[in-house]
């Protein structure tokens, strides 16, 4: 790569692309684990359903929680996107949130593969740059 006084403004102009490319797979990476800690979370407590015929404690939000008894340890509802809401068993939901986890997984790879991608461009650029401002100095 060859910065000069020609393209010095088209390369700034991708390196300040790149630089918000970074910051936006970053921020997306970061939901994304956050997505994939919250199914494995949830994989762990479909796993343990069953043993849920007590009185137990049910989260509401905002760390409020109701007693109530668990009624239905075979199946589960589930929300799809559309706000569809479905029941499943338990076995059929484990399934699909294993499925969910390999997609989530998935995305992780890729995103971080991108992400390597612009930064390696990104760094490319920077080092053209700076022997580009060193050259106009020195001369």
């Amino acid at each position: 790569m060859d910065i000069n006084e020609g393209n010095v403004q088209k390369y700034l102009a991708e390196a300040n692309q790149l630089e918000q490319t970074v910051r936006y797979t970053q921020e997306s990476i970061k939901q994304v684990q956050s997505d994939l800690e919250t199914l494995t979370l949830t994989t762990v407590v479909l796993n343990d359903v069953d043993k849920a015929s007590k009185s137990s404690l049910f989260s509401v939000g905002a760390g409020v929680y109701v007693r109530g008894k668990v009624t239905d340890t075979k199946n589960v509802l589930l929300n799809l996107p559309g706000d569809v809401t479905i029941e499943k068993t338990v076995p059929e939901a484990q399934q699909i949130m294993e499925q969910r986890i390999i997609e989530k997984t998935s995305m992780i790879k890729k995103m971080t593969i991108e992400y390597e991608k612009s930064i390696k461009k990104l760094d490319e650029i920077n080092q053209a740059a700076q022997k580009y401002f060193y050259e106009t100095r020195k001369a």
